[in-house]
């Protein structure tokens, strides 16, 4: 929607719930705080500040050759933009529903395509709109179509490889990360076999020496059942 809309709207509405708690000879002042939400507009869904981004994203990077400034100037467009996005979720609208999402969905999609495409008409910019890279870096003074067209394949190529061998040598979950995340699906796994009763005794006794701490393993492991049944063997 138009930004700004909403806002004006909310506050609409206050103003005529003022009016009318004080012909109730009421004291608009000390409303309730759920009474102050539902005058606010509701808050939809987060896609226009994913589009917003994505806009901005766009032509940060399809265009970082013809205006190199652009990423300072977004970034701090940026710094602004956070603290304005949370007064409108805590001032212009009502409380949005807590939604779980385990990352940004389709508009990861849409970022890396942006990324892809930035390649191809940044290198597009510098091979044919302007002749700066031949003549600085290549020492031609008379550039043909063929020179242009050879420098851009060999450029996009070089770049688009860099980047797809980033992408597959950095994780996106670091090691520890990664660690830790099993590490809580076996503890529920075990936490669920404990409740329903399914550990034996050797391996409540092993879930239990890797629960406790490190100064108290060693007296678990001297009781333990395969000591007992060690030393049940020695006649």
């Amino acid at each position: 929607g138009i930004p700004g809309i909403p806002w004006f709207f909310a506050r609409l509405r206050a103003c005529f719930s003022r009016r009318a708690a004080r012909k109730l000879g009421e004291d608009a002042s000390v409303l309730p705080l759920a009474d102050r939400q539902f005058q606010l507009a509701p808050y939809e869904t987060p896609f226009a500040d994913y589009r917003e981004i994505a806009i901005q994203f766009g032509y940060m990077t399809m265009f970082a050759v013809a205006f190199p400034f652009g990423p300072a100037l977004s970034f701090i467009n940026n710094i602004f933009e956070i603290r304005l996005d949370a007064i409108k979720l805590v001032r212009g609208s009502q409380r949005p529903v807590a939604r779980g999402a385990q990352n940004i969905g389709s508009w990861q999609l849409v970022m890396e395509s942006l990324v892809f495409i930035s390649v191809v008409t940044n290198a597009g910019i510098s091979c044919f709109v302007s002749s700066t890279l031949f003549e600085n870096y290549f020492a031609l003074q008379e550039v043909t179509n063929f020179n242009r067209r050879v420098t851009f394949i060999v450029i996009e190529h070089i770049v688009l490889g860099l980047m797809l061998i980033i992408k597959f040598m950095i994780p996106d979950l670091p090691g520890l990360v990664r660690k830790k995340i099993e590490l809580k699906k076996y503890s529920e796994t075990l936490e669920f076999n404990r409740a329903m009763g399914l550990l034996d005794k050797d391996e409540e006794h092993i879930a239990a020496h890797d629960e406790a701490p490190l100064g108290e393993r060693s007296n678990m492991l001297v009781g333990g059942p395969a000591m007992s049944a060690s030393s049940a063997s020695i006649p």
